[in-house]
């Protein structure tokens, strides 16, 4: 199926079963389409189609690794990446993590901070409200009375990611420093 098929870089695929009900052919593919239309529109008598999986590619438009394991819904990337690294934003930024669209993501977050304060960090849904980072609202807190760059601690948390694969991070200092990982994902095949 799909003989000759050219991958897009940097792209979300979603991975197909489809069948032909009058033979009972089963085969697979990939689509961008939701709805497998590309992938049924290629193969003659197909009608019924199942997501089963995501594949992402690179910059070279190949398939980046991924391990699942068993009837899990846990995806996890071979080599985790690193989506920021930089000051964080206190008015709050939409960030692309590597999540396929609308489905919840695994991330990983850790700020350093770089004045003796006390500093809050918070990821959030895109379409949740822009709260700004306290005590209360948090994702990873972390405090240099030294004045020193120091590491705060590090959260793994699940975020359900926008249609572009983004959150928002926002953080309350100006003299933070954020990092923002994505170890995985986790899969719902009732989501288009």
């Amino acid at each position: 199926m799909q003989a000759g098929l050219s991958l897009t870089a940097d792209t979300w695929y979603r991975v197909f079963l489809i069948m032909n009900p009058s033979t009972g052919a089963v085969d697979a593919g990939f689509d961008t389409s939701s709805t497998a239309a590309n992938l049924i529109a290629d193969a003659a008598g197909y009608t019924l189609y199942r997501r089963i999986s995501w594949a992402l590619t690179n910059s070279s438009s190949n398939i980046i690794n991924w391990d699942h394991s068993g009837s899990s819904k846990h995806y996890a990337w071979d080599l985790m990446t690193v989506q920021l690294a930089s000051a964080g934003s206190t008015s709050g930024a939409n960030i692309a993590v590597q999540v396929p669209p609308s489905q919840e993501g695994v991330i990983m977050a850790q700020n350093y901070i770089t004045t003796a304060v006390t500093n809050y960090f918070l990821l959030t849904q895109t379409d949740q409200a822009n709260s700004t980072p306290s005590s209360v609202f948090q994702t990873v807190r972390g405090q240099n009375d030294a004045g020193f760059l120091a590491a705060t601690n590090t959260n793994t948390i699940n975020i359900k990611v926008n249609a572009d694969s983004q959150i928002r991070q926002r953080t309350n200092e100006t003299a933070s420093f954020v990092y923002v990982s994505t170890v995985g994902w986790i899969d719902d095949p009732e989501q288009p």
